[in-house]
């Protein structure tokens, strides 16, 4: 019930390696991953990320991306991190107070992986460096921004050191998207907005009743030609729904994250479907 003197302990301290990427293998060679934040070590860990993707899968369909709730962290880890995919073009730039400090990094080609579309989830907690690779991304047309607005923090500070042995934090300049949009207090706008939605409500939306064809017809024409050999892309909604009364440790990692998060069930179709869009004129990724 409590000490009525103070007690000494012996404490040893241990190593605690923080993990700032979670991965997982979508299927037919598509993969997911979400930056919780940007540490020290958030590029390494992506690239090992698809690497062993590469590795199982052999070729990187599409990637989704997740910064949702990403409140940022390292500016030199956002920018290894919109390099890896982007093969030349600006990445951010600062400006200073006076406007006449502007320092611009650039992306290079060096080990840059491209070749396939990459979707990147943002909502109202991404914030700075999360902002800094969906704007880069995205002013370069090289991922799909979805999701929501994100939290729209683009100042740069920086600590003076006192005298005493305090420290100042300093507002000392601006972070600026490549075509040079303002992030502060703006944030980035997602090219497609999607809504976080309760799974339970996709469900009880569904319209599950019959559907009558022309091949339900009594007397029906036949088809003269077959197409069984074409295979449609799966309706993941309606996987998600086909699968509700699944117990959810029957699912696969895949299977949980489809079913239980709308966002990246539909970044997931996005992806898939995004032969088909390139197809009806849009510009190519």
């Amino acid at each position: 019930d409590g000490f009525k003197e103070p007690q000494n302990f012996e404490i040893t301290r241990g190593v605690v390696k923080l993990k700032s990427v979670k991965y997982a293998n979508l299927e037919d060679g598509y993969a997911y991953v979400k930056l919780t934040s940007f540490i020290e070590t958030t590029f390494s860990e992506l690239t090992k990320a698809i690497k062993r993707h590469e590795k199982k899968q052999k070729d990187l369909k599409g990637l989704i991306i997740d910064l949702r709730k990403n409140p940022g962290g390292l500016l030199d880890q956002a920018v290894k991190v919109s390099d890896l995919f982007l093969e030349k073009g600006k990445i951010v730039s600062t400006i200073g107070r006076d406007k006449k400090q502007e320092e611009i990094i650039y992306a290079n080609k060096k080990e840059t992986k491209v070749g396939f579309p990459i979707v990147i989830l943002i909502d109202e907690y991404s914030a700075s460096a999360s902002e800094i690779v969906a704007g880069a991304m995205q002013d370069n047309k090289r991922a799909l921004i979805m999701g929501q607005r994100s939290f729209g923090k683009g100042s740069v500070q920086s600590v003076v050191k006192l005298g005493d042995g305090s420290g100042l934090k300093l507002t000392v300049a601006r972070y600026y998207t490549p075509s040079g949009k303002s992030i502060q207090a703006q944030g980035v706008q997602p090219d497609v907005i999607i809504d976080k939605l309760d799974p339970k409500v996709i469900k009880e939306a569904l319209v599950t009743k019959p559907v009558r064809r022309e091949k339900d017809i009594k007397g029906h024409l036949k088809a003269d030609r077959s197409d069984k050999d074409k295979k449609p892309n799966n309706d993941h909604l309606a996987y998600w729904w086909l699968q509700s009364d699944v117990k959810e440790t029957d699912l696969s990692p895949k299977a949980k994250l489809l079913r239980n998060d709308f966002q990246v069930l539909q970044a997931y179709n996005y992806l898939k479907a995004w032969k088909v869009i390139q197809g009806f004129g849009t510009a190519g990724i």
